[in-house]
């Protein structure tokens, strides 16, 4: 982040909410013969969903990672979401020396990243993503603090700068 901001490529009007280093976690995929997770960025799906997702009291991450581990093999098939990756923030998780503050999050540690790949604009899909995410507090053994839909940038213009604010 230090060096996007020296080569004046920030934004210093956007408060960066999540500006973090992750861990690799865990996949699932949708398909046999899936787009793997590194080139999931290249394939240029339609949009991503990214959730943030922490255990109900009395239970772990483990128990969490169960749960997805049992139910997205039913979820998946037929979804427009070609594969599920978990994340854990790195230990150490925010730069000290950031060029731009950024707030701290006491329950940062406490939470999961997941990031959702989809084929398609991911709002077309935001009904299934409600029914995991309430399959999973139903469950009692965690919840989603934040569901958030992004769809790609169209590279060299400002397609969509005009619905930011």
């Amino acid at each position: 982040m230090r060096r996007l901001y020296e080569a004046d490529r920030g934004f210093a009007h956007r408060t960066h909410y999540n500006t973090a280093m992750y861990d690799y976690d865990w996949r699932a995929y949708r398909d046999t013969d899936p787009v793997p997770l590194e080139l999931a960025l290249d394939r240029r799906f339609g949009g991503l969903i990214a959730q943030f997702v922490e255990p109900a009291d009395g239970y772990d991450h483990e128990a969490v990672d169960r749960w997805f581990d049992e139910t997205l093999p039913q979820w998946l098939p037929g979804s427009s979401v070609a594969n599920v990756s978990s994340w854990a923030l790195h230990a150490g998780g925010v730069e000290d020396d950031v060029p731009v503050p950024i707030p701290g999050d006491p329950n940062a540690a406490d939470r999961k990243l997941q990031l959702y790949f989809v084929d398609g604009d991911p709002l077309d899909s935001w009904e299934q993503q409600r029914e995991l995410v309430s399959t999973l507090e139903q469950s009692g053994v965690g919840r989603a603090v934040i569901t958030m839909p992004f769809i790609p940038t169209v590279i060299g213009t400002d397609q969509y700068i005009d619905e930011l604010w």
